[in-house]
This record gives C-alpha cells, structure tokens and sequence, in this order.
C-alpha cells in the first residue's frame, strides 16, 4: 500500500476486492474475501471476523495522539473507516474498541472479539499519516485541504478528524455548473462578486488576509437570497448557507467546520441584536473566545480563516444602529455593506435574453439546485497543483494597489481594508477563470468587483459627515455618566487609559472619542467644534493636558457636557 485511500471510492481502497490479500497482515493469520482467519499449527483455519484492515498509524501534527486506522467491510459489505487511539486497546480490555466496531455492523464470531483485539493490537501497518483536528489547508505547504466531508484533496498522508460538515455535497457536474450558473453570471457584477466571493476562502491563509466580508442588503424581492444561493452552488447546495439566528457562542463551531472555506449568513434581521457586532468580529479575526482550564489556564482552541457573505433588507450599519450599538469601523469593514436593489432588473443588469427578472430568477436558481458542489473543490485543486504561491502574492499586491486608487479622496487605513477584501475577491475569480472553472472573460472578476467598490466609495463620501445629532448621542452616555464610562475624575491619582472629566468638560483621549463614535476622531471633533462643543487651543483640536489632570501632559479633545446643540 503506497498512498492513504480515499474512502470515498472504491477504487483507492487498500485492495478492491474486498480488503481481502491486505498488508502488513500479523503472521498466524489468512485475510480472504469473507474476512480474517486464525491458522492453528496444525493448519486449522477459523473465522474470527469480517473483512478488516489496520491501513496506518497515526499522530497529531504536535506528535502525539498516536491511534490506529482501520478500514473493515460492515454486514451490508459497505466500507468504513475509524481511528483508534493506541492506548485504547489497553483500556478496560478493549471493550471501547469492539463496541464501535459492532455499532457500525462489523460482524465477529461469538467470543473472538479477545481474538479481534489482538490482531488489531499486533498489527502494525507501515504507512504514517498526521492528523488534523480542523478542514481546510492541512499543514502550512498548502498542499492538502480536507473538504468539510472528510475527503482530503492533494498530498497524501494527512487527513481531518474535525466533525463533519453535512452540507457539503454535489450534484450535476462541473461543465452543468459552468453552463446552468456561472454563465449566467457574466454582465451581472453583483453575482460574479458573490461567486468570488465564495471562491476566495481557500486563497486567505496562503496570502495573510483577514477573514470576512460582505453584507448585500436591499428591499424584499430583489435578489439577494438568489445572491446567497447562487454564491452556495460553489460548495454545497442552498443548506449549506447558515441562518443568522443564533447566538455568538454557537457560531464557532460553525466558523470550524468552514474553515479556509465560505460562510454564507442569511437574514440579518433574524441575528441576536446583542451579539450581531461581535459575531461579525469573531468570524472574521478568526479567534473564538477566551476559556480558561479548572487548572486555570488558557485552553488551546481551534482558530480559522473564512470568508463570509450575508444578506438582510438593511444596511449591517444600520442594523448595528438599531439595536443601539456602536457600529464601529472595525466592525464595518470586517463585514462591509453593498447595496443590491439599485440596478436595471433588482440585483441584476444582464439576463441574457429572458423576458424578466422572475424568470432570469428562476432560471440560475434551478441551475443551483441541478449542478453544485464542484466549483470549490475543483478550485482548490488547481491551487495545489499550481503550486506557485509566490505570483499569486505578487498579483494581490498589484490588486490591492489598483484598488487603492479606486478610492479616491475617500481613500484612508479603513477604505484600503475594505478594498483588500474587494481585491481578494477578485483575484480568486481571475485565478477561477484561469483554471477554466467559469468560462468567464479574462478580466470580468477584475472589472465587477471594481464597480462594486467604486459604488460603494461614492456611498460611503455622501455620508462621510456624521450628523452632530449622531455624534451627540454617541456620547450622551459619557457626558451623563462618565465614571460609568470608565472615565476618571480630575484631581486623582488613577491613571485614566481613556480619559478624565470634571463638572465642565470631558477629557477624552483621542482613541476613546475614535471608539465611542466610530469615525476618526479627528473627523468628530471637527463636527464638535462647528456645534460648539469643543474647546480648541492654538494648535489646533486637540490639547496638551496640564499637568494637575495628567502628569505625563497627554493629549486630549476637551468636551462641554452642557452644549448639547449646535450653536445659533
């Protein structure tokens, strides 16, 4: 045996004619088509089992976990596979062992299972695999990936314990999805930046880019589901999209299970006001939250990198709004805002000759439901057979920049984060096109989602000035209640990380003024300044704080907390 099988075929089994003939057989033994006998020395043969085979040893990446892979043949000569940790054929006379064994139909002979468990103890197969406990790229030379399903694309010898992710599946093939749904997507930026979208999962960990996304939002009826389903076709069919109603905590097992893969969320609106902002973070920074041992120490816990995609009738930002929590920048350009219901047919412009919108509808629809599943995949194929990471490095960088000038006078740290995601996108469009998975146009990924961005530019510069009504709301809070802030006294000897007050004025570094109102802070105390609200020295917004509220002088915008109204 060369190569760790492929459960998923027959014919990457150890040996296709039933596990018979198999390696690494223990002397004493016969391995036939029916199963394992015991040869006595006078060359008595019995039958202890069904067809089995222990095909590997294994370990973790960190090297432990040792265990065992066993392949055997069930009741209805179906195939299966188990990992076995090594010191459970030790545990309470391998009792754990025969029980999955016989819960999965292994057929024993009434009182071998001893018999069973030595053979398997004494079996001692050649070949080494490491193990995983997570999908996605396997090993940092991003020549494996293990799809949700189990299966391992690319090199041998590694493979995923991670749970399974059921909607990951296929129907059709690729040449119908490349017909039925990609097709249809040419002429109609929207789609092809869903499908990019979709595809740019894989390319986040090999490039350093942050996970996330983008939020489509418009009225009822005009595409947005179609969007989702249409961006789900890559991997799975329309149960592979998650529903946004659910709590912080229960999205990271989901964030697991797609690791280095696409998370599609759908309806906003059904999402845990309390909990949307900091999902929209944790999804993206990949990082889950801190829990700590009985011992008191940090547990290790799985981390990932996905990109994300998600739908509502309203703005993620005005979501956030509603639910009457700050939506920062951070959040904002983790998952970023895009407006659907503005073009010639809803979200589309080009239904290729059909008389309109519903039935164009219809149609990419009924090819989602009819070819799915190929297009991921067959995607990261192709990136571990390319196996040239450094042009694809050097190509983002060029992407990322032709983006950057894209902004305009609207261009600052934030915007050039969002164009990242925009250039991300497009890229694994070009590279699926490359690999002829779309039969798209060289340059329509490039083109789609530039448009999409500069739309997105022109929104964000009509409302780059926050209303001073916004601004004084946000820190309405603060001026009623700064301790309760966290803001300290004047006269103290507390140091203050975000700022002092006194009956008159809030003190508020700048970073703080920046967190509270979720715009630069240079921005909102511009707008305090016209509403006269902010009290400015010679040097400009900001003042060098005296000593007898901060002895190390910072710098600080200095807020009335009883001007709450523009001036006359």
């Amino acid at each position: 045996m060369t190569s760790i099988p492929d459960f998923s075929s027959d014919d990457n089994l150890p040996v296709a004619a039933g596990l018979s003939d198999v390696p690494d057989l223990p002397s004493g033994y016969v391995s036939r088509s029916d199963g394992i006998w015991v040869v006595s020395d006078e060359d008595n043969k019995v039958r202890i089992c069904g067809p089995i085979a222990a095909v590997a040893l294994g370990h973790t990446d960190a090297g432990d976990g040792w265990c065992k892979c066993v392949v055997f043949q069930d009741r209805n000569r179906e195939l299966h596979d188990l990992i076995f940790p090594l010191s459970m054929f030790n545990d309470a006379d391998g009792k754990a062992v025969l029980k999955q064994l016989l819960d999965r139909g292994f057929w024993i002979a009434g009182k071998a299972g001893k018999a069973v468990l030595r053979l398997l103890d004494e079996w001692e197969p050649e070949q080494r695999i490491t193990l995983f406990n997570r999908h996605g790229w396997l090993g940092g030379d991003f020549r494996s990936y293990a799809m949700g399903n189990g299966s391992v694309l690319g090199a041998y010898g590694r493979t995923s314990t991670a749970h399974i992710d059921f909607a990951v599946g296929q129907s059709g093939t690729l040449v119908g999805w490349r017909e039925e749904v990609a097709r249809l997507c040419a002429g109609n930026p929207l789609a092809i930046l869903a499908v990019c979208q979709a595809l740019a999962g894989p390319l986040l960990r090999p490039l350093g880019a942050e996970g996330g996304g983008f939020h489509f939002h418009g009225a009822s009826s005009c595409g947005k589901t179609t969007l989702l389903k249409l961006a789900c076709s890559v991997w799975g069919d329309a149960d592979y999209r998650r529903g946004w109603h659910s709590t912080c905590n229960a999205f990271e097992p989901v964030a697991c299970m797609r690791n280095d893969s696409f998370l599609p969320l759908d309806e906003i609106g059904e999402a845990d006001a309390k909990s949307a902002g900091e999902t929209a973070y944790m999804l993206a920074n990949g990082l889950p939250k801190t829990r700590m041992t009985a011992e008191g120490k940090e547990q290790a816990q799985a981390r990932w990198k996905i990109a994300v995609l998600s739908n509502g009738e309203i703005p993620f930002a005005q979501f956030l709004g509603e639910a009457r929590k700050n939506s920062k920048k951070g959040m904002l350009v983790r998952l970023v805002d895009v407006r659907v219901d503005g073009r010639q047919h809803g979200a589309f412009d080009d239904l290729h000759g059909m008389p309109d919108g519903g039935t164009f509808v219809n149609v990419l629809q009924d090819g989602c439901n009819a070819c799915h599943g190929h297009a991921g995949p067959a995607f990261v194929r192709w990136l571990i057979e390319m196996s040239g990471w450094e042009r694809v490095k050097s190509t983002f960088t060029e992407l990322r920049r032709f983006y950057y000038g894209e902004l305009g006078s609207a261009r600052s740290a934030q915007t050039e984060r969002v164009a990242d995601r925009f250039a991300l996108a497009a890229l694994a469009g070009e590279l699926a096109t490359r690999a002829e998975l779309t039969g798209w146009n060289k340059g329509e990924s490039l083109n789609a989602c530039r448009e999409v961005l500069v739309a997105w530019r022109a929104v964000q510069q009509e409302t780059v000035t926050q209303p001073i009504d916004e601004i004084i709301m946000h820190l309405r809070p603060c001026i009623e209640d700064p301790k309760g802030c966290e803001l300290n006294e004047t006269g103290t000897t507390l140091s203050a990380p975000r700022g002092w007050y006194d009956d008159q004025f809030l003190y508020l570094r700048p970073e703080t003024l920046k967190s509270i109102c979720g715009d630069e802070a240079k921005r909102v105390a511009g707008r305090l300044h016209d509403a006269g609200m902010l009290e400015r020295c010679k040097e400009g917004l900001q003042y060098k704080l005296p000593r007898s509220i901060d002895p190390d002088r910072s710098r600080a915008y200095v807020i009335a907390r009883r001007a709450t109204s523009p001036r006359e």
